[in-house]
């Protein structure tokens, strides 16, 4: 049996800081993967729940012991968030995420990024790295692809858009800071193949993609264990291994080692 490995993952909304959808997706994934002996550290911006929801929330949830949870909190809430949206960067969740992601991870494994840090977060730690494209975002600034609230986005006019959803447009996505923060993950997960395929044709920076899936039963994940493939050992459950899927066979960087459970392997 393999060691267990050392997961983080990054997102804006976890719960009981969460509206459901994604936080609900990385509450069951890191909890069965802990549930498997996994390690996972849960990085999310309880700012970005209590301003949004113009409280705190009510109710709390379970996490397995093996999960550390760190809600990122800076004490401006309002003007941390604004930065980070017109920026593109972590702003004032800069240094403690910087702290959290210098750990000695196998799996940094990004989900929603767009108030906890934005494309910036991408660039922090050093780790295989994977993201979860849970939804439009790294192409369409209200996340819905959806022109005006009106109908399915055929032409792009972002700025126009983002106001009529009343958010302020976000200038950094015209200037090549995505572009650059891309690059540094290893791999890209789909929900669907719909999102999959609308994300390699309107961003082909996203070309390193799986689609996946979303397969979440209120009873857990159902996780597949892959056979070994010599010389190589796969990593359970980072795809959210949901129903019958395989695992990941390769990084897109055949190069790259990384520690993984006090041995160094290739993935």
């Amino acid at each position: 049996m393999d060691p267990p490995l050392r997961f983080a993952m990054v997102t804006t909304f976890y719960p009981p800081y969460s509206f459901g959808g994604d936080g609900i997706f990385v509450h069951r994934l890191a909890n069965e993967l802990a549930r498997r002996g996994h390690h996972v550290t849960l990085i999310h911006s309880a700012d970005a729940y209590s301003f949004l929801a113009g409280r705190e929330p009510a109710g709390s949830y379970d996490d397995h012991p093996n999960i550390t949870v760190h809600a990122l909190r800076s004490g401006f809430s309002p003007l941390s968030l604004l930065v980070s949206h017109q920026t593109g960067r972590p702003a004032l969740y800069a240094a403690e995420l910087r702290r959290l992601l210098g750990d000695d991870f196998d799996v940094i494994h990004y989900h929603n990024v767009s108030l906890v840090g934005g494309p910036g977060v991408l660039a922090m730690g050093r780790a295989l790295k994977l993201y979860t494209m849970h939804e439009y975002w790294l192409g369409c600034p209200t996340h819905a692809l959806f022109r005006f609230n009106r109908a399915p986005c055929a032409a792009r006019f972002c700025a126009l858009c983002s106001l009529s959803y009343g958010r302020p447009p976000q200038w950094w996505r015209y200037t090549g800071i995505l572009e650059a923060a891309v690059r540094q993950v290893d791999l890209f997960l789909a929900p669907s193949r719909f999102l999959e395929k609308k994300h390699s044709a309107a961003w082909p920076q996203t070309e390193k993609s799986e689609a996946r899936s979303q397969n979440v039963g209120h009873s857990g994940l159902a996780l597949r264990e892959p056979s070994l493939t010599p010389g190589r050992r796969r990593v359970p459950g980072v795809y959210g291994g949901l129903g019958d899927l395989p695992h990941l066979a390769a990084s897109p960087r055949p190069k790259r080692e990384i520690v993984a459970a006090r041995k160094e392997t290739k993935i």
